[in-house]
């Protein structure tokens, strides 16, 4: 195993390692989806508004 490809693997398990998954249950799951679905219908609405920086950041936030 090459140098690179080790410090990518380390670097990926750490990454999948970080933080609390948020598909445990379906229950949590769902909530999930739906606070997603929340930004993106908030980020529309303030696109039709005319703020277009309130929208992307709304957006983007969506989809990390």
């Amino acid at each position: 195993m090459t140098d690179l490809h080790a410090s990518w693997c380390h670097e990926l398990a750490e990454t999948l390692a970080a933080g609390e998954r948020i598909g445990k249950t379906s229950e949590r799951f769902n909530k999930a989806c739906e606070h997603i679905t929340h930004l993106l219908q908030d980020a529309s609405a303030f696109l039709e508004a005319g703020s277009h920086a309130t929208s992307a950041f709304l957006s983007i936030s969506a989809l990390e």
